[in-house]
């Protein structure tokens, strides 16, 4: 939905297009929060995890309309951290390969560099944007491309870390049925 809600605002310039590609664009990185990062308890249900995945987007879409200064930027780039923080975190508490946690920690990296270079090259554009200065168009160009790579790269990496996640939730299951 970031792509399609995104060019829609991109070709259309109204409220609603912006809002959406503003929501789905923080839909996108909360959902990997929230799914793949964020430690599983086999004690809790799943259904508190979902509850509160969608009270954060219940929120944010209120947020997006209502406070876009802090929604639409300092909500994603707080989520990004938190999420690149999170990865990380349960990186090094749940795999115990090295060579598995070296290759989840470089897919993250590669993430994270085309997530910092995407926003650094959007702040040059919106600093420099006015209509006595001509606009290098790198949002137009490199924010979209790099924040999708940052997206592949973030999910592949997430998928990586539940796939050794998982397999370490049953070799401890296995480990207790056995003793």
């Amino acid at each position: 939905m970031t792509g399609i809600t995104s060019g829609w605002f991109h070709a259309t310039l109204i409220f609603i297009a912006q809002k959406s590609d503003e929501f789905f664009e923080n839909a996108a990185v909360v959902s990997l929060m929230y799914f793949h990062v964020m430690p599983r308890n086999p004690s809790r249900p799943a259904s508190g995890r979902y509850f509160i995945f969608s009270a954060h987007l219940t929120a944010l879409a209120l947020g997006v309309i209502l406070i876009p200064e802090l929604f639409c930027e300092v909500h994603l780039i707080t989520v990004v951290l938190v999420c690149f923080g999170k990865a990380l975190g349960s990186i090094k508490s749940t795999v115990d390969d090295e060579t598995l946690k070296v290759k989840i920690i470089s897919i993250f990296n590669k993430s994270f560099v085309a997530a910092g270079l995407s926003f650094a090259l959007w702040i040059i554009d919106f600093v420099f944007c006015s209509p006595l200065v001509a606009k290098f168009y790198l949002h137009a160009f490199f924010w979209h491309f790099g924040t999708a790579f940052a997206l592949f790269w973030g999910g592949k990496g997430s998928l990586e870390l539940g796939i050794a996640m998982q397999a370490k939730d049953k070799a401890t299951e296995g480990s207790y049925k056995s003793s």
